[in-house]
């Protein structure tokens, strides 16, 4: 299981880190030493595993957070709770929720508020089905998964802002050091990654 006190210990470390390679990154000599190069390339994959650790508790919890839609859904039907029809409809859409999910790479405002409004909306219809059911209080496991479902709903925005501080690092450690990123790494594919946080022209 992903532990994730250890986002907050990575976050922390970042202070020292650029502060060592503050000098290096914003200011290139006319010919970079080798040193300089190495010590940008530590400081970039430092970077890197962050960004991916943060990344992934984050999709890792929405994951958890859709198995527990799935499983509220088995647990109605094993109180016979709705119509087997309903259950499979509803089954259906939460087994389709990843397909509306959002890429680091490449995740646009308009996607992100699509997946969210779908996959809250679920929540919320499917929650408002097992509420309704009568013997509700005779099924604890009901009433745990739910519980379940609003903590890791009540995170997101946290882990969002938290991974939004880490791709603005890497965001800025690319601007500064765009004339030599393929010494300090070859195999780069991207170059600014796109934010949770809202472009200043949208807000």
């Amino acid at each position: 299981m992903i532990r994730k006190s250890n986002l907050s210990i990575l976050l922390s470390s970042f202070v020292a880190i650029l502060m060592m390679s503050a000098c290096s990154s914003s200011k290139h000599k006319a010919e970079t030493t080798f040193d300089e190069i190495d010590s940008l390339r530590a400081y970039f994959l430092t970077i890197e595993d962050s960004l991916l650790y943060s990344w992934n508790v984050m999709i890792h919890d929405d994951n958890e957070r859709i198995s527990d839609l799935s499983r509220l859904l088995d647990e109605l039907k094993y109180a016979n709770a709705l119509d087997s029809n309903i259950i499979i409809d509803y089954k259906e859409k939460v087994n389709n929720l990843k397909k509306h999910r959002y890429y680091m790479t490449k995740m646009k405002s308009a996607q992100i508020d699509i997946y969210d409004s779908i996959s809250f909306a679920l929540s919320s219809e499917i929650f408002r089905l097992a509420l309704d059911f009568q013997d509700f209080g005779r099924y604890p496991f009901l009433n745990e998964l739910m519980d379940s479902i609003d903590t890791r709903e009540s995170k997101i925005l946290r882990y969002r802002l938290n991974y939004d501080k880490i791709a603005k690092i890497h965001n800025q450690f690319i601007v500064d050091n765009n004339t030599i990123i393929d010494q300090i790494n070859a195999d780069y594919k991207h170059t600014i990654l796109p934010l949770f946080e809202l472009p200043f022209e949208e807000q």
